[in-house]
């Protein structure tokens, strides 16, 4: 539980780099391994598809169900870290 305020800045700071690290990972992704049909469907995003690219036909969509499981994945992984750090610093004292 949150109770003081260097604990959520703790918390913000752990959930912008993670949105950060992930972002940048799905742009790696996207540049490292391109689309290589011109008229196929392409699913976009790590871990989840989030994106749908639809070709010739243009039949593209976000996959909100992707996108809120990636979220929720970089959220995971920030309380993770936060929780880890904090248990470190405790150990770290006595």
């Amino acid at each position: 539980m949150v109770t003081g305020w260097w604990q959520a800045a703790r918390l913000f700071a752990a959930s912008v780099l993670v949105l950060l690290g992930f972002v940048a990972l799905n742009m790696w992704i996207e540049v490292v391994f391109p689309v290589r049909c011109a008229d196929c469907h392409a699913h976009v995003g790590f871990p989840f598809a989030y994106y749908d690219e639809g070709g010739f036909a243009g039949d593209t969509q976000v996959l909100w169900l992707g996108l809120a499981g990636d979220i929720a994945v970089a959220l995971g992984i920030a309380f993770g870290v936060v929780l880890a750090g904090e248990r470190w610093a405790c150990r770290k004292r006595e």
